[in-house]
């Protein structure tokens, strides 16, 4: 899985040619908007994963104790 610095500083290279290949204007506004959702989706997975280890550990508690 990409870090959101690594989708961050994605670059692209220069199209050959006066018209031909992708706008760069276009390429960094879609990656900046990426960015900002896959940063939102990174952090939510990291405290959701937190929350599930905290869980599993507790339910190992309950499971030994009895």
């Amino acid at each position: 899985m990409y870090t959101p610095q690594e989708v961050s500083e994605k670059t692209f290279p220069k199209s050959s040619g006066l018209s031909s290949g992708y706008s760069m204007t276009a390429v960094d506004e879609f990656l900046d908007g990426l960015t900002e959702d896959y940063t939102a989706l990174y952090k939510d997975n990291t405290t959701l994963k937190a929350k599930l280890k905290v869980l599993a550990e507790k339910v190992c508690l309950l499971y030994t104790s009895d």
